[in-house]
């Protein structure tokens, strides 16, 4: 009975009460970018200290968000998902980086041709030389695959296509809509992030495992030690209690309902949702490094690589970095924007999603005045959370 009370009165602390000044700051950004819904979680020193939910999951229903069962869409943040679950399968000896995609992905093709130069004039032939493509390469953006509008044709599947069973049989099924286009550099020589080349890395990795199914690789290798027990793929066909209804900003209508597509296809770089609970507690797991046997293992995951010629990226494996002691990703998507941020030398985690996409939305602003409030009340010896009154 005492363990239930206790319970109860977390729970009414980060539904029913908040922080005046993260508040205001939250509400103003809301008014100013015309958001519907948004739930934010915050971690300071690997726990969950402020858990909120702003605005609604549903607004012609009035379901409000809670931030402990709205089920927003990560969007790109699923690619952290990925560069986990790999880094993990380095630790086990189930994958190498640096060898060749085909050694696990036995009938994969790799383009015989390439655009040379900028543009998509010069098409040339792959030197034998250039002719493998790594997990490294897929994991860092750097292996010359296209992304949305950068490629020959457009990657993404039809929707008649992808929101039945029958056709969208998972992520190496949808391979076919791009995979024989050239390549937009040769593997190594330059940074383009790619959703798809994302979902190559998924179907290697998935080769080089003992399972079948993308969602069940993360939930072995990602979800279940971390407890994400909402985590999981966001199929159109399935029914998912308290997802969320995105919405985006038309000109002359204003806020109004989005298109709903699905995003199974896209699984290992774009197609998870979950609360925003789970967002920080996983937020929370990697701040206290607790995904790995090796505690330098997460170097392996968040350490900026180098592309051939020496040249520092600002992106490890799923995570971008600019080495300061901090990572995260963020994630833009029809019926979603999200954003994940790490701090190592605070130990603070942000993690913000929200059901409106719109060029106004700006997750990013918003994350860096929360943390500024948190990172000042630390430098002042306070608590980094100050909870003040019922927020009505």
């Amino acid at each position: 009975m005492k363990s239930l009370l206790v319970l109860l009165f977390i729970h009414s602390i980060s539904c029913s009460f908040g922080d005046a000044e993260i508040d205001k700051v939250v509400r103003d950004h809301m008014k100013t970018a015309k958001l519907v819904g948004l739930g934010i979680g915050l971690v300071h020193d690997g726990k969950v200290v402020y858990l909120k939910g702003y605005g609604y999951e549903n607004k012609k229903k009035k379901i409000k968000v809670d931030p402990r069962r709205t089920m927003f869409r990560w969007a790109s943040i699923s690619k952290t998902l990925t560069g986990t679950a790999a880094v993990r399968m380095f630790e086990l000896g189930l994958i190498d980086f640096h060898e060749d995609i085909r050694t696990y992905y036995k009938n994969y093709k790799m383009p015989k041709k390439y655009y040379q130069g900028k543009g998509k004039q010069n098409l040339v032939a792959i030197p034998s030389t250039d002719n493998v493509m790594t997990l490294h390469h897929l994991l860092t953006h750097t292996a010359g695959i296209q992304h949305y509008g950068n490629g020959k044709s457009h990657p993404s599947p039809p929707r008649s296509w992808s929101k039945s069973p029958k056709t969208n049989k998972g992520v190496e099924s949808a391979l076919k809509f791009w995979a024989k286009n050239p390549l937009i550099s040769l593997p190594g020589e330059e940074h383009h992030y790619t959703t798809v080349g994302y979902n190559l890395a998924g179907v290697v990795m998935l080769k080089a495992s003992p399972y079948k199914k993308f969602g069940k690789l993360i939930s072995e290798l990602v979800a279940k030690p971390a407890g994400l027990k909402t985590l999981r793929v966001d199929y159109q066909w399935r029914k998912i209690p308290r997802r969320a209804v995105g919405y985006v900003d038309a000109p002359v209508f204003g806020i109004i309902k989005g298109t709903n597509s699905d995003i199974s296809w896209k699984q290992p770089g774009g197609g998870f949702i979950s609360s925003v609970n789970d967002l920080a507690k996983y937020g929370a797991y990697h701040l206290e490094n607790k995904f790995f046997e090796n505690p330098e293992t997460i170097k392996v995951l968040m350490t900026p690589k180098k592309l051939g010629n020496g040249k520092k990226i600002k992106y490890g494996y799923g995570f971008a970095s600019g080495g300061k002691m901090r990572a995260g990703h963020s994630g833009s998507q029809e019926k979603a924007k999200t954003k994940l941020s790490i701090n190592f030398k605070n130990k603070l985690v942000l993690a913000l999603m929200s059901n409106t996409n719109h060029k106004k939305t700006a997750l990013s602003a918003l994350s860096k005045k929360i943390e500024k409030i948190m990172k000042t009340r630390l430098a002042e010896k306070k608590s980094v959370i100050i909870l003040e009154k019922p927020i009505r």
